[in-house]
């Protein structure tokens, strides 16, 4: 069928339509802008496949020759048909969204078989109402908005819904300057456009903002410092490690949730959003610093619970529907209970081998929640999709079986966020795919072909699978490189043979990669395919060689420093400076001991 999600009814019919010069795009009287923006769209899409621009006009009539989007809000929220006669098109839509997303699966079947599209009816709907992306701007990397943008296109593209930005100290908070001065931090305005943007997209924006753990910018500060759980931390220097495993608010103190609440208030005016994401999530070290007192006293769980619910009242008292992360309560499921019963909690679960064990506590405790998969890009150049697909299959089963209310699939940036925007697309699409519609055969191949011709114009079909072999190859990772800096030249304990044998794939993959980049019309996606390739190679060949000793090391240094200046190019490409130099600082360090005498 080659469509992204599949539609709930497919069904050809003899005949075609050819898409041709002098067509309009007819917008049915009784539509709004909404459809005028989904025209618009359309309009773009032709124009960029054909080299020519059908005109838009609005009528009463279903005009022949004539591609006729048409609004009936008698159907279900969402819900679209499109229906190709060898005449004419017609999308039918309920709302705004409806027309929306049946002019995406429209986009798609031109992609699929281009001017001449065969005559066909399609019915579909979502079966989950809440299909969101959840996309980490903090760990290193902050996109330009453009990028921020691009993103909502696709996801808009594959019928996601909500997109949340995870922010801990990469949002330019009033005040707060000590905490984001080298980050480039994301705005006020730029949070403000990009809502308009999502909107017009049928997109919300749902902010998301660490308001427990994972302060580590914040709580460095001679500022914050105070308020940390853990006492002298502001004196250590910058350490990834530290940022992902410490740093939580010391709940004995109230100056640590008037901090949350000015955060909050702050951000919070930015959205049109209705749900607030509090985050809450890992926090570490809860009762081990300076709330160890109140922790002899009252366990971990209720400290933690307490703190939760303090910054709950916070957010509801704005009118926004709260959400958390379970992965902390459901160790204290016995506490679920004293959480408000309108708030939601986001399952996450990364493995392949992912168990419905915790969905199971949170939907027994009869509250809300969504299960929350992953793309498996986080520490890698080249994101694990096979490990990927098969975890948003298993997390969308489980919300099936026990009733969630929607996916909340996650791309994180531990360590720097060293993976690339287009790495995480096959992901993104997959979560979304099923999302949509979760019954479909687990045909992870057959996706593969599907998303190279879809999304990447790639005729021969085969980049995707190129990719995820590749994945494979990465039995170390960006994070072990991080811990040979940190770690006093730690080396990662992987048998010789296999980084061997990885090297010597991932060699010839990268190779074919390259010589697939001009079958594939998306260029700039394709020259972070080859990056990240090259880089997967490099990372496999500097294990090989200080585990072997070997004598040739300065010029694998050389080849480091050749491709990080290619990286920096393209990560500039899509993102702001950022925390580029924190990655630079980590290449340097390696180029400067293979040039030593060890």
């Amino acid at each position: 069928m080659y469509l992204i999600p599949k539609p709930k009814s497919y069904k050809e019919s003899k005949g075609d339509f050819k898409i041709r010069r002098g067509m309009d795009i007819i917008i049915s009287s009784n539509s709004s802008f909404e459809e005028l923006d989904s025209a618009i769209l359309l309009q773009k899409e032709i124009l960029e496949s054909f080299g020519f621009k059908l005109s838009i006009r609005k009528s009463f009539k279903e005009l022949d020759s004539s591609i006729v989007l048409i609004r009936d809000d008698s159907l279900k929220d969402e819900s679209y048909k499109l229906i190709v006669e060898e005449e004419k098109i017609k999308i039918i839509g309920k709302g705004g969204s409806g027309v929306f997303y049946g002019v995406q699966t429209l986009i798609q079947l031109i992609r699929r078989d281009g001017t001449f599209l065969k005559c066909l009816e399609i019915f579909d709907e979502p079966y989950f109402k809440n299909r969101g992306y959840f996309h980490d701007v903090t760990r290193g990397k902050v996109p330009k908005l453009q990028t921020l943008k691009e993103l909502i296109d696709k996801a808009a593209f594959y019928k996601i819904n909500q997109i949340q930005l995870y922010i801990e100290h990469s949002f330019a908070f009033n005040g707060m300057s000590e905490v984001w001065l080298n980050k480039d931090p994301i705005t006020p305005e730029e949070i403000l456009l990009l809502d308009s943007y999502a909107r017009k997209r049928h997109v919300e924006l749902v902010p998301a903002l660490a308001t427990f753990g994972h302060l580590y910018e914040v709580l460095r500060t001679k500022t914050y410092e105070k308020l940390c759980e853990l006492e002298n931390k502001n004196t250590d220097e910058f350490s990834f490690f530290e940022r992902m495993a410490h740093h939580t608010l010391n709940v004995s103190n109230e100056e640590s949730i008037e901090l949350v609440k000015n955060m909050i208030e702050e951000f919070i005016t930015l959205f049109t959003s209705d749900r607030f994401n509090i985050c809450c999530d890992e926090t570490f070290d809860l009762g081990k610093g300076r709330s160890k007192d109140l922790a002899s006293n009252i366990e971990e769980g209720r400290l933690y619970v307490d703190f939760l619910n303090k910054v709950i009242d916070i957010v509801k008292k704005h009118n926004k529907k709260v959400l958390f992360w379970g992965d902390v309560i459901v160790n204290h499921k016995e506490l679920l209970s004293e959480i408000p019963e309108d708030v939601v909690c986001l399952n996450w679960n990364y493995s392949k081998d992912a168990t419905e064990d915790s969905t199971k506590v949170i939907a027994e405790s009869n509250r809300e929640l969504y299960l929350c998969p992953g793309v498996c890009g986080w520490n890698k150049l080249m994101n694990l999709i096979d490990n990927s697909l098969e975890n948003i299959y298993k997390m969308v089963s489980y919300s099936k079986k026990y009733k969630g209310i929607g996916i909340l699939n996650t791309d994180w940036g531990d360590f720097g966020h060293i993976n690339l925007f287009a790495n995480s697309i096959v992901g993104l699409a997959y979560g979304g795919s099923l999302a949509w519609n979760p019954s479909v055969d687990r045909e992870f191949d057959k996706f593969y072909e599907e998303i190279s011709l879809i999304e990447f114009g790639d005729k021969t079909e085969t980049l995707v699978k190129l990719l995820e072999t590749l994945s494979k190859c990465q039995k170390v990772s960006f994070e072990e490189i991080v811990r040979f800096k940190e770690f006093n030249n730690e080396i990662v304990n992987t048998d010789i043979d296999i980084l061997k044998e990885d090297f010597k794939i991932s060699k010839l993959i990268s190779e074919e990669i390259q010589d697939l980049a001009s079958e594939v019309s998306s260029k700039r996606d394709m020259q972070e395919f080859i990056i990240s390739s090259r880089g997967v190679v490099l990372i496999n060949e500097f294990f090989i060689k200080i585990k072997q000793d070997s004598s040739d090391k300065k010029e694998l240094a050389l080849k480091f420093e050749e491709w990080f200046y290619d990286y920096m190019k393209v990560w500039r490409d899509r993102n702001k400076e950022s925390e580029l130099y924190r990655l630079r600082e980590v290449i340097e360090y390696l180029c400067s001991y293979l040039r030593s005498d060890n």
